[in-house]
């Protein structure tokens, strides 16, 4: 232990002891972050002077962080949900004040790292960044539970910026599915969990907050029957009145199938393994109704990409969660394969008739890249354009548009090759997906995989928060990650 981290550790005894002294609920804030500037200071220039790799910088991390900021933090929200709310206006102002200089500190102390890793020669500095902007997200994310509606916007954007910039680490993935279920947004919540789970560098204690999620999703999607039912029954009757069904219907129906689909997975992880033949007809059940919602959702359009790409990364997690389970149980494992396959089949589907539909691009254009016709390129298309008629858009730009939509495509595709080229070589291939569902899964696949793989994936790139573009085309870097 060095010196200056000894003198460090007194100076916070010293800020420690003073605190104990104090009505943590009456003391200004800039009394208080005056008392612990010693502290600090000493433990930034540990930060400073040590690289990533020793463990005197990480040390000085979490106890800069827990010493001079969480302990002073923590008690100020402990008086306040003891408080009657009537009292607690005053301490809850001063609260977000303390937070607000933590955050300009911390916003310095990445300036900092920033400006100390740009110089050639110095040592790695990403996780101390990391670090940082993860608590920067947590202060932001306590300020907006005490202080405003909750929506966590800033706290957000700082997980962003962290699984931006290191997509190799999951715990801003974690953070993120924490402001989830701030939010009541499982799918999400679910969705960060598993990445959080599946990085180079994963974040274990995702898995029990994803199990105590499940454990308190499930129970409430089981109570949605008769919701389901009256949901269908509407769409039903519009279908057969040849009306049209309004916005709230179809954010019902959105909703109904993400409660659904949360309530498949979380069965087929959580579920009891002591009576697995009532564990085997709940999921036959559920995946009949998520098979009719997930038909519905993709022919009305209802689906944002984003949304598929959540449930394909859901799903992926599902079947390599279940292959590697001791002891493996083959009908579970099936369940999460044939999961999979539906939600690929349907999505390939879906992303296929968008294409055939491409009929903004010229004949020529079209030619050129083995694009088929669309239904509105009829007699004269592609002659002479008339003078004030638009120029039709060019590729790239028609390709820009797609690339949302095809990064599930690309994800699922880029994971089943490896599992394909893997046969042999591990416990979690491609040879434990039952043959008919390999079929539906690879048919699907190559009805757009190549063309996504000659038009797209060539011609899009994306940067990340220090402007560096990703190798691989249209994927982000976390999405990378994800795919190994």
């Amino acid at each position: 232990m060095t010196s200056l981290y000894k003198s460090a550790k007194h100076e916070s005894k010293q800020f420690k002891s003073w605190m104990k002294q104090q009505t943590v609920a009456s003391v200004a804030p800039a009394t208080v972050f005056k008392q612990g500037y010693a502290a600090r200071q000493m433990y930034q220039n540990l930060i400073l002077k040590n690289p990533d790799a020793t463990d005197a910088g990480m040390r000085a991390h979490r106890s800069l962080w827990k010493e001079c900021f969480y302990t002073y933090i923590s008690g100020m929200r402990a008086h306040l949900s003891a408080s009657e709310m009537v009292t607690s206006r005053r301490p809850r102002q001063r609260l977000a004040a303390f937070i607000d200089l933590a955050i300009t500190y911390y916003e310095e102390l990445f300036s900092c790292l920033q400006r100390a890793s740009s110089k050639s020669g110095v040592a790695d500095r990403s996780q101390s960044m990391l670090r940082t902007l993860v608590y920067l997200g947590d202060l932001a994310r306590y300020r907006s539970r005490e202080t405003d509606d909750g929506r966590c916007t800033d706290a957000h954007e700082f997980y962003q910026r962290a699984v931006r910039a290191f997509p190799h680490d999951g715990n801003p993935h974690n953070q993120l599915a924490v402001l989830a279920t701030y939010q009541k947004f499982s799918l999400n919540a679910v969705y960060h969990y598993c990445r959080a789970l599946t990085v180079r560098f994963p974040f274990h204690t995702a898995r029990a907050n994803l199990e105590r999620l499940f454990h308190k999703e499930v129970p409430g999607a089981v109570a949605l029957a008769e919701d389901e039912i009256a949901i269908k029954r509407h769409w039903r009757e519009c279908s057969q009145s040849g009306q049209s069904v309004g916005p709230a219907q179809k954010n019902k129906m959105r909703r109904l199938l993400m409660c659904r689909f949360v309530q498949f997975h979380g069965s087929l992880l959580t579920g009891s393994m002591s009576n697995v033949g009532a564990l085997l007809s709940d999921l036959v059940r559920i995946k009949g109704s998520l098979s009719q919602l997930l038909s519905r959702c993709f022919s009305q359009n209802l689906l944002h990409h984003g949304i598929v790409l959540k449930m394909i990364v859901i799903s992926t997690f599902s079947v390599l969660d279940m292959q590697s389970r001791k002891p493996k149980n083959d009908d579970l494992a099936k369940f999460a394969w044939e999961a999979f396959g539906l939600l690929l089949r349907l999505m390939c589907a879906y992303v296929v008739g968008d294409i055939a539909s491409l009929d903004t691009l010229t004949p020529q254009v079209s030619k050129r890249r083995g694009l088929k016709k669309g239904k509105g390129e009829g007699k004269g298309q592609g002659q002479g354009k008339r003078k004030g008629d638009q120029a039709a858009p060019d590729l790239s730009s028609v390709l820009h548009n797609l690339t949302p939509m095809l990064r599930p495509i690309a994800i699922a595709a880029r994971w089943v090759h490896v599992l394909h080229m893997n046969i042999g070589a591990t416990d979690l291939n491609w040879a434990h997906c039952p043959v008919p569902i390999q079929r539906v899964i690879l048919r699907s696949l190559t009805s757009v995989v190549n063309w996504a793989k000659d038009n797209v994936l060539t011609h899009n790139k994306h940067e990340n928060m220090h402007g560096q573009t990703a190798e691989n085309g249209m994927m982000l870097p976390e999405d990378a990650e994800l795919v190994g």
